[in-house]
C-alpha cells in the first residue's frame, strides 16, 4: 500500500480546505505527502490525534499495521466523507492483512454499491454472512434481491435478520413490516400476514401496519377483514388517506357505490396526489352523475398533475353535463391543439356546437317575443 499516494489523493480531494475549516493553519502552497508527514510530526500529540480522527489515517500506524481498529475507523471516516475510492483501498488492506470479518466485508460492499458494481457487492455480502449474519448485511442482501425482483429471496434474508440476537424492538417492527411486503410480492400471503401480525403485536397503534394488513386482505378477497383493518387504522388517525382509499375500494367491490364515491372524494380532499383515487372517482362520477361535487376536485388534481389529455377530456365532459358549455369548449380546444384526432374531444365538440346553437336559438326567440 503506497501511503504517499493515498495521502496525496486525500489532499487532492480537498483536505487542505477541510483543515482550514477546523482552524488548522498550514501555510504551504503545494503540500505533498512527505511535507504533510513532516507537518504532522510538528503538531503536538493532541492535535495530531484530532487530525487523524477527523480526516486522515495516521501514517505511522498504517505503516506498522499496529492497530487494525484505527485503520478501520479511518476508512469509515473516509467513507462517510464521500471518499469511497480511498476507503475501499483501506478495507482491501485490512482483508489482505488477515483482518477479515463481516463488518469489513459489508463496508467494502457499500463502496461497490456506491460505484454501481452490484455483482462485486453481492460477493462481499455473501461472504460476510458466512463469518457472521449481521442485520445490516442481510438488509443489503434483501435490497439487492429486490432490485433483481427475487422477492422470495429478499423476504428470506429479512426473516433471517429477525433471528439475529440483540435487535431493538423498533428494528424488529421495521424488519417484520418489510418482510411482510416482500412476501406479498412473492405471492406468499400466509408468511406476509404472519409478519404483519408480529409487527402489530409489537406496535398495536401503528396505523401503517393496519393499512398493510388491509391491503393484503383486500388482495386475497377477504373484504370483511380488510374493512376491519382499514377502519382501525382510520380510528387511530382520521387523516389516514390509505385507510380511507382502502375502505373506498372495499365498498366498491361490495357494490356500495355511493359510499365508495364519498370515500374517494374524502381521500382526495385530504391528499390530492392520489391517481388511483381520481380514477375511481371519475368512474363513479359518470355512473352516479355526481358532476358538481367532483368538478372542483378534478380541477385541483389536474392543476397538480402532469399534462394529461384524458383527464382534460373527463373534465370537459363534467363541464358539459353541468351545462358550462363555454368552459367545456375551451378544454376541447386545448385537447385538440395537442391531438387534433382525439376522438372523444371531436365528438364532444360536435355536441357542444349543437347545444350552443340551440341556446342561441332560444335567446333569439325570447328576444323576438319581448319585442
Amino acid at each position: 500500500m503506497n501511503i504517499d499516494n493515498d495521502v496525496s489523493q486525500l489532499i487532492e480531494n480537498g483536505i487542505k480546505e477541510k483543515l482550514r475549516e477546523q482552524g488548522y493553519e498550514i501555510k504551504i502552497k503545494d503540500i505533498s505527502a512527505k511535507s504533510l508527514k513532516q507537518t504532522l510530526d510538528d503538531f503536538d500529540n493532541e492535535d495530531v490525534e484530532s487530525f487523524n480522527q477527523n480526516y486522515v489515517v495516521s501514517l505511522k500506524k498504517i505503516e506498522k499495521s499496529e492497530d487494525p481498529k484505527n485503520i478501520l475507523k479511518s476508512a469509515d471516516i473516509l467513507f462517510d466523507s464521500g471518499d469511497y475510492q480511498l476507503a475501499k483501498k483501506f478495507y482491501f488492506y485490512l482483508i489482505k492483512e488477515g483482518h477479515t470479518d463481516a463488518s469489513v466485508l459489508t463496508k467494502l460492499s457499500k463502496c461497490f454499491l456506491v460505484e454501481n458494481q452490484e455483482n462485486k457487492a453481492l460477493r462481499c455480502l455473501e461472504e460476510a454472512i458466512v463469518y457472521s449474519p449481521l442485520v445490516e448485511t442481510l438488509e443489503l442482501l434483501s435490497e439487492l434481491s429486490l432490485k433483481r425482483k427475487e422477492y422470495e429471496k429478499s423476504a428470506q434474508y429479512l426473516d433471517r435478520a429477525l433471528k439475529v440476537e440483540g435487535i431493538s424492538v423498533d428494528k424488529k417492527i421495521e424488519l417484520h413490516k418489510n418482510a411482510g411486503q416482500m412476501w406479498i410480492k412473492s405471492g406468499n400471503q400466509a408468511n406476509s400476514e404472519k409478519n404483519f401480525q408480529f409487527a402489530l403485536a409489537l406496535s398495536p397503534r401503528d396505523e401503517n401496519i393496519y393499512n398493510d394488513l388491509g391491503s393484503l386482505y383486500l388482495q386475497s378477497g377477504r373484504i370483511s377483514d380488510a374493512i376491519r383493518c382499514y377502519e382501525t387504522g382510520f380510528a387511530i388517525n382520521k387523516k389516514n388517506t390509505k385507510a380511507i382509499l382502502g375502505l373506498g375500494s372495499c365498498l366498491l367491490i361490495r357494490g356500495e357505490k355511493e359510499r365508495a364515491f364519498e370515500k374517494f372524494h374524502e381521500a382526495l380532499n385530504l391528499n390530492i396526489n392520489q391517481p388511483s383515487a381520481i380514477f375511481y372517482l371519475l368512474k363513479l362520477t359518470y355512473e352516479l352523475k355526481k358532476y358538481s361535487k367532483s368538478e372542483p376536485v378534478v380541477e385541483k388534481f389536474i392543476d397538480c398533475s402532469p399534462y394529461n389529455l384524458n383527464l382534460l377530456y373527463c373534465l370537459a365532459g363534467i363541464k358539459y353535463h353541468l351545462e358550462k358549455y363555454l368552459e367545456a369548449e375551451k378544454f376541447c380546444k386545448k385537447i385538440l391543439a395537442s391531438d387534433p384526432k382525439h376522438v372523444g374531444a371531436l365528438k364532444l365538440q360536435k355536441k357542444l356546437s349543437g347545444r350552443m346553437n340551440e341556446s342561441t336559438g332560444f335567446t333569439r326567440k325570447a328576444t323576438e317575443v319581448r319585442t
